[in-house]
């Protein structure tokens, strides 16, 4: 299974199709990850967009993001938590 997505941010990938402790598996298409998307174009956030993308979860440190901002936390369309 093809888990990078082409995007404009390092190392994107689909977290669909690992195993879970049931003995099931992650659903394809639900979760991506990445490194933090600082220079995301339109054409990326429309990318996103049409995978069916709606939130935008950033793990890192408050003064981090001061620093280095996310493209994704004005990008309309897509809540930035």
């Amino acid at each position: 299974m093809k888990r990078y997505i082409e995007f404009s941010t390092m190392n994107t990938r689909d977290l669909g199709g690992y195993p879970a402790m049931d003995g099931k598996y992650t659903r394809p298409g639900v979760l991506l990850r990445s490194d933090a998307p600082l220079k995301t174009d339109e054409k990326g956030i429309a990318h996103l967009k049409a995978m069916g993308i709606t939130t935008a979860m950033d793990l890192r440190h408050s003064e981090e993001i001061g620093r280095n901002p996310s493209a994704l936390g004005s990008a309309e369309g897509i809540r930035y938590v």
